[in-house]
Order: C-alpha cells, then sequence, then structure tokens
C-alpha cells in the first residue's frame, strides 16, 4: 500500500529548500514536482521574507522552490536567510541549475576523467574565487568555505559508492527521459555530440577570418559586440580539441541495418556521467578558456581539485546545509552559448529528484509526512 502524503498543515512541515537563480533552471524543478501544494492552500511567510516561494512534494519530500531574483553569492545569502526565517525546520538546501565545468577533472576513485556538456556536477565542498582581501603586498584569496555537514559529507559519501552511484545514474535518466515526454519540454532534448565543441584555451571567440571586422583584427584582447552575439559556425571558430568521450562506437554493418526507422533517427549520445567533487563559486562570470585554466592551476584550488564554475553556493552554503547540483552547459569559456542550457537544467533537475530519492528523513520528519488529524484511523 503506497503512503498517504497530505498537504503540510505549516511551514514548519517543509524540510527541503530548492534555490535556483534562472528561469530555466525552475522550470525545470517545477516538473520534477510529484504535487503542488499552491495555490490551493497559503502558507505565508515571515515578515521582512523578500523570497518568493513555491511549495510542494518530490517523492515523500515536502520541498520549497526559492527563486532568486538574480545571479550571484550576495543575492543566494540573503535568499538563504530569508528561508531561515520562514522555514526554521530546513534540513537541507539544494542548489540546482547550470554551470560551467572544467574540461578534464579528477574523477571518481582519482581517475583522469573528461567533462562532458550534460554532465552532472554534485558538490563535495565549495572554494570561493575572485574574493578576498587586497593589502598593499597584494591580494589574498578566501580559503575553502566551512566543511560541509557530517550528514552531508555521510551522504555523499554513501552517492559516491558503486552501488547508489549506478543506481543515482539510473534513477536520473529515467526522469529525463519522463520530463522530455512533456509537451511542454519537447525541445529540450540532447542537442548531439557533434554540437559539443571544446575549443583550445586560446582560440577566441571573435570573427577568424582577416579583414571582416577592424575590432577583432586589431587587437588580440577586444572582441566586437557582434562577435559576441553570434555563434560559432558564423564566426567560423575551428580549434577544437578532441574528446575521447565524444567518439561514435562503430558498429558492423549487419546492426546498422538492423535498426528501425525510429532508432536510426535517434541522436546519438554518449553515457553523460555525474561528477562528485569541489566547485568553484564567487560572483565572477568565468568566460575565458586561459583564465578558468589559470585558477584551476592556482595552488589551492588545484590542491582542493575543482570541477566546476557557478555563482550561487557560496552565498547559500554558510546559512543552509548545502548540496550543489548543476548540470555543465558550457566549458568556461569564451565560446560559451546558451544552446546546452534547457538540457542541461533538466539534466539537473532530474538528478536533483534522484539524490532526493537517497536523502532519508528523520523519523518526525516520516510522521508528519503521512500523518494529520484529517487522515486519523
Amino acid at each position: 500500500m503506497l503512503p498517504n502524503y497530505p498537504r503540510p498543515r505549516s511551514r514548519d512541515q517543509f524540510y527541503i529548500a530548492i534555490i535556483c537563480a534562472k528561469r530555466i533552471e525552475t522550470n525545470a524543478v517545477e516538473a520534477m514536482f510529484d504535487e503542488h501544494w499552491e495555490p490551493e492552500s497559503e502558507y505565508g511567510k515571515a515578515p521582512g521574507d523578500t523570497n518568493a516561494y513555491h511549495l510542494g512534494r518530490i517523492g515523500r519530500h515536502n520541498v520549497v522552490l526559492g527563486y532568486l531574483p538574480g545571479s550571484g553569492t550576495a543575492i543566494s545569502a540573503t535568499s538563504a536567510s530569508n528561508f531561515r526565517s520562514s522555514f526554521t525546520s530546513i534540513r537541507l538546501g539544494l542548489v540546482v541549475g547550470i554551470c560551467g565545468g572544467v574540461p578534464t577533472i579528477h574523477g571518481r576513485n582519482s581517475i583522469t576523467t573528461e567533462v562532458l556538456l550534460g554532465d552532472v556536477i554534485i558538490s563535495t565542498k565549495l572554494v570561493e574565487y575572485r574574493h578576498g582581501t587586497q593589502r598593499p603586498d597584494g591580494f589574498f584569496e578566501k580559503e575553502t568555505l566551512p566543511i560541509a555537514s557530517t550528514e552531508i559529507r555521510s551522504f555523499l559519501g554513501k552517492m559516491e559508492g558503486d552501488y547508489s552511484y549506478i543506481k543515482l545514474q539510473n534513477r536520473t535518466s529515467t526522469h529525463l527521459s519522463t520530463l522530455l515526454k512533456k509537451e511542454l519540454y519537447k525541445d529540450w532534448k540532447y542537442p548531439g555530440a557533434d554540437r559539443d565543441r571544446l575549443y583550445s584555451p586560446s582560440h577566441r571567440h571573435k570573427h577568424q577570418q582577416r579583414h571582416i571586422c577592424e575590432i577583432c583584427d586589431k587587437d588580440e584582447d577586444r572582441v566586437c559586440e557582434a562577435a559576441l552575439e553570434s555563434s560559432c559556425e558564423t564566426l567560423e571558430c575551428h580549434e577544437v580539441v578532441r574528446r575521447d568521450r565524444l567518439v561514435e562506437p562503430k558498429e558492423s554493418s549487419a546492426s546498422v541495418l538492423a535498426r528501425t526507422a525510429e532508432e536510426s533517427a535517434q541522436v546519438w549520445d554518449p553515457k553523460l556521467l555525474i561528477h562528485f567533487g569541489p566547485v568553484a563559486s564567487g560572483d565572477l562570470v568565468m568566460k575565458s578558456g586561459l583564465h578558468r585554466n589559470e585558477v584551476v592551476s592556482k595552488e589551492r584550488f588545484r590542491e582542493q581539485k575543482v570541477i566546476a564554475f557557478e555563482m550561487e553556493g557560496a552565498g547559500v552554503w554558510e546559512t543552509l546545509p548545502t548540496i550543489v547540483i548543476k548540470g555543465v552547459s558550457d566549458y568556461a569559456d569564451s565560446h560559451k552559448g546558451d544552446e546546452w542550457q534547457q538540457y542541461a537544467a533538466a539534466r539537473a533537475a532530474a538528478c536533483m529528484k534522484s539524490v532526493l530519492e537517497e536523502w532519508l528523513q528523520t523519523d518526525n520528519e516520516w510522521v508528519s509526512s503521512i500523518y494529520t488529524p484529517s487522515n486519523q484511523s
């Protein structure tokens, strides 16, 4: 017999906070709700709380989704404080959305791994970048943020194990497939392996042919506004780095002939991965392959083995017990665009739902989720 999940009686029965900065991210998260508790019931919020919320249920958890008015650590820090004032029982904060990935990382079991667009990043810790103190003798960056709670460290340790990791991968694929079948999300599909292009760090997103643009021709460090708004195809960006994970396996002639018309029409996609590791978080939009590599190669970032860049986690981390779950939509270089954002946001939301399916309720949470005066027997 399936458990009965009644509507919570008050804000105190919400234990999971989800925070997103972009509309595309909240759209994907909303699609993962199993029930929506509004507008049928109004829960209100504490005086002075400026957040906008959407309340509902994902699996067995009552969740509250918060909408940030913009990106950055200051905005997310204010939002996290508001969460604390209105929803006093929050045990876990999930920062969900899209991020820039480091192309090559130390992956699971310390194996060097390529990160692809559409992969998902799960933070084990956050490292702030471009944040610190300017002194006469130089700029000193802030050290790693406080270590995650014992409960989160234990949980992530379990999720990285082979059994839980395989289950997480499979469930994420299932939830993503369900989402992409919905009418509103039918265009959020995988863009195709041929659209996943990593360029040499020094290869700028600018007019590549000479004598087309005076600005792009004259100054190596400047790019014209037209180029910034143009695609890599239009600009003829060409220094593409080979990625072994994107090499399609060869099939025999017999297997190709045996394909159905539907199978032949499908876009091949590599087995996308979920990566656990430290994430760099700060207010600076990382949009340079050279600077991305420079940051990652700095001693403290190299020691932390940073795997991605994002802009909200650091603001939430010190207020709520936090896990960052983000889909890789670009390589944090000058070629970043929006082509992969929908798919990356969808996959991050699917992974978030899979993570919540593994997150255990406490005894009090479990009792309140299945028992209210209205369903006494």
